[in-house]
């Protein structure tokens, strides 16, 4: 088996999806066609017992069909049928199979993929062949409308309206959806209601064929159908069912030439360094335009490269006078199986991999190049254990996290022996905002004590929330707060959880221990919440049982045992600021290996913009590592550095003359505590704020 370009379209996937609706075309091209029409498809698909729901007599008369309603909406291409075909199965011998099977040519499917369409092309995007599988392992028929249940309760899948699916992908179109178009549409990835071409789909067809304007670049020169090669000695056979000169009317070649190249890497774009020439055969007599060169088997003098395994590919060549050898590349082919020449080679790594220091969020590729006899398999470890599933000669990591770093290294093996890479180091950089804690008179009313936060990121955190009153007296606080009572509130202000008395369950205890937070007392009428939130902002909120007051704490930990996509984004509290003791005193966590930087804000005048009464009228701002200031501010001032980081954060503006406080700081991993107090020892309620900078 040889091959050109490749092309893999995994056809529609099993769950439902909701239909969009847009008033724009999201058709998406795959950018590539067929040149001449009709195409034709050679139908494979067996028979069977009775008829089908839709009144089908086989497979057959439904992809027929399926190919009909296609070809009554396009003028410039047209689908040609062989019914029952006998033509040999294979990828890459110039036929159109379509037919079933319970695997892609040997690949297992996936247990979502209904039917794949393989595509191959030639250098200039010209389809050469096109072979669509359905997958045998799902329940069939052929009906229209909603999609049905077969016995047992699965989905009873539509062959019609797949069939038209991966026609389409033999068209030339792509899924819509994939690119982000919220259309409706036969052609989107997911099965649905949609049982036959909408508008979007057959304008997606008309752009390719029937607009006037080619999709692709000029259709030249390229080979048809199969091609192979076998050597003896120096004697080599090259044989080709057609080269092809679809280029403009009246234009003509000039000597064509196929060359066999051993390269090796694969061939990318042109020949790797270090490519070595086989042979090659120059072709008597030139191309005009509409015309090829039929049934092309010749032999020439094969020329044997060094010892060691080679990928093989088959060129096309043509004499247009240009650098080095004059021949410039219309065409190629590579097959599938290298070549060993020599004795086979155990394996050898000809370049490491090698590590590197980067940012959490960065998409990281290990790569290692190998030599010695096909086949080669490969197997990456991170720390010594094998990566499932990780048998690729490269290793991509999409998003690196924390959780990623470590040693990477790669096992190459063969019939013959097995070599294990040198070990490549993969640091990651990351830092994020651990935990919040707030130590406040709190009451009711305006001295309600408020922390919120929002989670940013992917995926969902499990986050630890702590209203602490009583146990303060055991670390020598007065007048705590008896009885207090956490409710925990969404952005929409509604209220999602509560807790009054913790109750000493095993779960709460077990989180306080892995934030390594003090102990509580299971008789104690502290309150805790150990919950697992969706990104979003939230507002946990401390007061006391009846009209109580005193002193209490309250704590929002990160509880996740590893590190998740999910982070907090942003922290913050809000209370009635006091004298002495009674300021607010925001203790927050930075965690990680690398330097954070935050906005930090002390709010006060501006709060009366958003309908809080009572407002701090002139807070300062104190920033402090242990028991040392490091930094403080009164009076943000309108800095426009400022004001970009605001809206960076997507914080609430600050008029440029307010008398509110703020920082923009870069801290080193560690505890640290923002401080809001009133200049002159005036009191009210003020909001402190931690942000995260992107």
């Amino acid at each position: 088996m040889s091959r050109s370009h490749k092309h893999i379209v995994r056809g529609l996937i099993v769950s439902a999806l909701a239909l969009w609706t847009a008033c724009l075309f999201g058709y998406n091209l795959s950018g590539q066609r067929w040149a001449k029409s009709p195409i034709l498809m050679r139908l494979q698909l067996g028979s069977i017992n009775g008829t089908l729901i839709d009144g089908s007599t086989s497979w057959g008369a439904a992809a027929e069909d399926a190919l009909a309603t296609w070809n009554n909406n396009l003028a410039n291409m047209q689908f040609s049928v062989e019914r029952d075909s006998t033509a040999s199965l294979g990828y890459g011998n110039g036929i159109n199979n379509v037919f079933w099977s319970s695997t892609v040519y040997g690949d297992a499917w996936d247990n979502r993929t209904l039917a794949v369409t393989l595509s191959q092309t030639n250098m200039n995007n010209v389809r050469l062949e096109s072979d669509v599988i359905f997958n045998t392992n799902f329940s069939w028929n052929s009906y229209r409308g909603s999609l049905r249940t077969a016995s047992g309760g699965s989905t009873l899948y539509d062959f019609h309206r797949v069939a038209m699916h991966e026609f389409g992908h033999v068209l030339g179109l792509n899924h819509p959806d994939d690119i982000g178009q919220k259309v409706t549409a036969l052609m989107n990835a997911v099965t649905s209601n949609t049982d036959g071409l909408v508008a979007d789909d057959i304008a997606g067809g008309h752009a390719i064929y029937d607009s006037g304007t080619s999709v692709t670049g000029g259709v030249t020169l390229y080979m048809q159908g199969s091609v192979s090669y076998s050597y003896a000695g120096t004697s080599l056979n090259l044989q080709v069912t057609r080269v092809q000169n679809d280029g403009a009317a009246g234009s003509v070649s000039g000597t064509l030439r196929l060359e066999l190249w051993a390269m090796p890497q694969h061939y990318d774009n042109g020949l790797p360094t270090g490519s070595r020439q086989l042979g090659y055969y120059t072709f008597q007599n030139v191309l005009s335009a509409g015309y090829g060169f039929p049934n092309v088997n010749v032999n020439t003098t094969f020329t044997s490269p060094p010892n060691g395994a080679y990928y093989v590919a088959l060129l096309l060549t043509e004499f247009t006078g240009s650098s080095g050898s004059g021949y410039t590349i219309r065409d190629f082919r590579e097959f599938d199986n290298q070549i060993v020449i020599g004795n086979p080679a155990a394996p050898s790594i000809t370049a490491q991999p090698y590590g590197e220091t980067i940012n959490a969020g960065t998409s990281v590729v290990l790569n290692v190049v190998a030599s010695g006899a096909p086949p080669l398999t490969y197997q990456w470890f991170k720390n010594g254990v094998a990566i499932a599933g990780a048998t690729n000669v490269t290793l991509t990591i999409p998003s690196a996290q924390s959780i990623d770093a470590g040693t990477y290294t790669v096992a190459v093996r063969n019939s013959v022996g097995a070599v294990t890479s040198t070990g490549a180091t993969l640091t990651v950089n990351f830092s994020r905002l651990a935990n919040l804690s707030v130590r406040a008179p709190a009451g009711t009313g305006d001295q309600t004590l408020i922390v919120g936060f929002y989670i940013g990121g992917t995926g969902s955190k499990q986050v630890l929330i702590r209203g602490v009153g009583p146990t303060l007296a055991q670390y020598g606080v007065g007048g705590v707060l008896a009885d207090p009572q956490l409710k925990l509130f969404n952005v929409a202000n509604t209220q999602i959880n509560q807790n009054d008395d913790w109750g000493g369950g095993t779960a709460l205890a077990n989180a306080f221990a892995v934030v390594n937070d003090f102990a509580l007392p299971a008789n104690s009428k502290d309150a805790a919440l150990l919950v697992t939130l969706p990104l979003g902002g939230y507002s946990a909120q401390v007061n006391g049982a009846g009209t109580s007051t005193g002193v209490a704490m309250i704590e929002a930990y990160e509880a996740d045992t590893s590190t998740p996509g999910a982070r907090f984004t942003a922290l913050s509290a809000r209370n009635q600021v006091g004298t002495s003791d009674n300021i607010i005193i925001a203790g927050f966590v930075v965690t990680g290996n690398a330097p954070k930087t935050l906005l930090i804000r002390g709010i006060g005048p501006t709060l009366a913009n958003y309908g809080v009464g009572g407002v701090l009228a002139d807070p300062k701002l104190d920033l402090y590592s242990g028991n040392t200031r490091i930094d403080g501010n009164d009076n943000w001032g309108g800095t426009t550095t400022l004001s970009n980081a605001f809206t960076t954060t997507q914080a609430f503006p600050l008029p440029a003359n307010s008398k509110d406080a703020a920082l923009l700081v870069t801290l080193q991993p560690g505890l640290y505590s923002a401080q809001v107090s009133g200049v002159g020892g005036t009191t009210g309620v003020a909001l402190v704020e931690v942000y995260e900078m992107p």
